[in-house]
């Protein structure tokens, strides 16, 4: 495998990506740490490998499944439309299907390992399992949660939800509202997320029959329902002042601030310019981001 074949494969995990995952995942773990519990380390590091070979298969399969919608969308840019391996010729179907398949029985392999090696409780496989099936089904057939409708529910649980419930239950071994509470912020955060990428794919994602929420609104529409997700984004931080205040919350205002600068760009038509909507997807992953970081920074300190 030459250096050039090492990047495209490189391009296609979309490693940086993997964050959004990952770091609410560790949020997960930290919550139970305040909570009282006691952290295994080796537990959390060969759980937060499963999570990165889950997220892989999850963003692998997305560009396998959405291949003829990615081919046709010229509006994309390096937030949307996928790493763009396979529109261009890069690397072949067969050569993902394989690596998506080899992601899900490693990630499986390590769901049994923490099951019943390390006794993390009942629902842990289930849990694995269940985001397996929320990553598979959101472009894969018969299920296609992003042509019916659920794409933006769907990742609201699977990326904004579960990753920070997961973390928590795995160190606990029982179920507690916190996590979900102090959940609410990102789960709206990722629906922002892919709601945003939705302006620039919308041609693409509207010849190939997604009805996503721009596509059913209109891009117009959409850019007050935007204002509207933000707006109930900032107001799902409340749980957290409330459950841990301190002056520590007013880290807060760095992704309220960012998404504030979103609406006003949205309104003033940023979603009718390439490189302007490219910028407005760019922020919103960083304040998306930024809201587990920032979440985290509040509980640490």
């Amino acid at each position: 495998m030459n250096i050039n074949n090492i990047k495209n494969w490189v391009r296609v995990f979309r490693l940086p990506f993997h964050l959004a995952l990952i770091i609410p995942f560790l949020l997960g773990a930290e919550l139970a740490a305040w909570h009282g519990y006691s952290i295994d380390l080796t537990l959390l590091v060969v759980s937060t490998f499963a999570v990165f070979l889950m997220t892989s298969a999850c963003f692998i399969s997305n560009e396998y499944f959405d291949y003829r919608t990615d081919l046709i969308n010229k509006m994309y840019n390096q937030f949307t439309g996928g790493s763009r391996v396979l529109p261009e010729g890069i690397l072949k179907r067969e050569e993902l299907s394989k690596v998506i398949w080899a992601c899900i029985f490693l990630a499986g392999f390590l769901g049994l390992i923490v099951q019943f090696y390390f006794k993390a409780g009942d629902l842990a496989f289930l849990l694995g399992a269940f985001g397996m099936f929320v990553a598979y089904a959101y472009t894969a057939k018969p299920f296609r949660f992003a042509y019916r409708g659920l794409g933006e529910i769907s990742i609201g649980i699977g990326v904004g939800w579960l990753p920070i419930f997961s973390g928590y239950y795995l160190q606990a071994h029982e179920i507690s509202m916190l996590p979900t509470l102090i959940a609410l912020p990102y789960i709206i955060a990722t629906i922002l997320l892919i709601h945003a990428n939705e302006f620039p794919d919308y041609e693409s994602d509207k010849a190939s029959g997604k009805r996503n929420i721009v596509v059913r609104l209109g891009r117009e529409k959409a850019v007050y329902l935007h204002t509207a997700l933000v707006i109930l984004m900032w107001l799902c931080f409340l749980p957290l002042i409330y459950i841990k205040p301190g002056d520590a919350n007013i880290l807060i205002g760095i992704p309220v601030f960012m998404s504030l600068l979103n609406i006003m760009a949205m309104h003033v038509g940023a979603w009718k310019d390439r490189s302007k909507m490219e910028f407005v997807c760019k922020r919103t992953i960083i304040y998306t981001i930024l809201v587990p970081v920032v979440t985290g920074v509040i509980f640490f300190l």
